[in-house]
């Protein structure tokens, strides 16, 4: 029997994803142990975790497709399942994205692997991140979507399109918002290359489908969340300058918010891995020593407390890829090259966004090290409550994918 060709690659790229991601977590697979991951719950009780999530849906009235995955097997097993699939579905997002753009099988499957194992983006689940993971499930499509609806004007692109929104925001808000203004900006780059306005029908479908389905998301984050974070920021002020000395309000604020900025001199991580270690959390290092992994202190200056000389924490790695940055500057240079021969080639067209984007995500990711720009960030409606600027950095990273 003939495969079609599109068959073929997707076949391809899950086999090869499969045994890269069986490489990370070889060892792990097990249904009655969890790798180390400091912020993510290690052991179960016997039927806690569904119990647990019947409890949170009832309370919440949030339910995603992926949720169906606890009523499967151990959730041992599905721990790092979760992780896993977040890569997995990351680089189908960015494969359906670039194919949509006529992208050929190879060039758009291999942009999906190297995205889906970049080093912030991917090792974050070393920290237990999970709700990053499910961003990563859904988030990558809706670039896919809004291409495809603003050009075929489908009804079920824009379905999906709010469907997709809508099931990413519901495990971490304060990221969600963040990848929610990359997708929003792209949405107007493609009214803007197609120099034509979207269907207003096919929109208000999208955002009654995002409505619908995220209002359980939204509430919680508008009633829950922020209050939590207010209260996170409240405890921070007697200790938001490194030796305990207090501070006013409005810097304390700004201290807690802007922990964890990318310190400049860390951005040649993206191109030498392990430049500075690997992690700061004891758990691992402790357990890496033990077994004789390699697993080496982190000596950068990420995560160190305000004002601070010395200290630090991560738990991730800060890694891009030599290969993918180098692919990505030969990109620029053709689309520079290809427009002085005024080829015309619209799959080239979104460079110039994706471009931009990456170098401004790149500045937002510096928080306080390049403070007179974000503080308009910070300045912009619930941008005070974006913890940690590093964040911006997964940005970064699928813009340069």
């Amino acid at each position: 029997m003939r495969i079609k060709p599109a068959k073929a690659w997707f076949l391809a790229g899950t086999a090869v994803f499969a045994v890269l991601a069986g490489f990370v977590f070889w060892g792990t697979w097990s249904t009655n142990a969890c790798p180390v991951m400091p912020d993510s719950p290690m052991f179960f009780r016997e039927h806690g975790y569904i119990r647990e999530f019947i409890c949170r849906f009832v309370e919440t009235g949030r339910f995603n497709p992926y949720d169906i995955t606890r009523f499967i097997g151990s959730p041992y097993l599905w721990q790092e399942m979760l992780y896993v699939m977040g890569g997995y579905f990351s680089m189908l997002g960015l494969a359906y994205y670039l194919r949509g753009r006529g992208i050929s099988n190879a060039a758009s499957y291999g942009a999906g692997l190297l995205l889906a194992f970049c080093g912030y983006w991917f090792s974050l689940f070393s920290a237990g991140h999970g709700g990053w993971f499910y961003w990563m499930i859904y988030g990558v499509f809706a670039f896919g979507l809004i291409d495809r609806a603003i050009r075929k004007n489908k009804l079920r692109h824009w379905v999906m399109l709010g469907a997709c929104v809508a099931w990413a925001s519901f495990y971490q808000p304060d990221l969600w918002l963040l990848e929610t203004v990359l997708t929003g900006a792209y949405f107007i780059w493609c009214i803007i290359r197609e120099r034509k306005l979207p269907d207003w029908r096919g929109v208000a479908v999208a955002a009654a489908t995002l409505i619908l389905v995220g209002a359980p998301s939204f509430s919680n984050a508008l009633f829950h969340d922020l209050a939590a974070r207010d209260s996170q920021i409240e405890d921070s002020k007697g200790t938001a300058i490194a030796g305990g000395s207090g501070t006013d309000d409005a810097e304390a604020r700004w201290i807690f918010a802007t922990n964890w900025s990318l310190p400049p001199n860390e951005t040649l991580e993206f191109l030498i891995p392990r430049i500075n270690g690997d992690t700061s959390c004891p758990m691992v290092l402790s357990l890496g020593k033990s077994q004789g992994s390699g697993v080496r202190p982190y000596t950068g200056a990420l995560g160190r407390p305000y004002g601070a000389p010395s200290g630090n924490y991560r738990q991730h790695s800060l890694y891009v890829g030599f290969a993918t940055c180098l692919l990505a500057v030969l990109a620029i240079f053709n689309f520079f090259a290809a427009k002085r021969r005024k080829d015309s080639a619209s799959e080239r067209s979104d460079i110039a966004f994706f471009a931009v984007a990456a170098l401004c995500c790149y500045v937002f990711s510096l928080g306080r090290y390049c403070e007179p720009v974000y503080r308009v960030i910070y300045a912009l409606p619930f941008g005070d409550y974006l913890r940690a600027p590093v964040k911006w950095h997964h940005a970064t990273e699928l813009c340069i994918c």
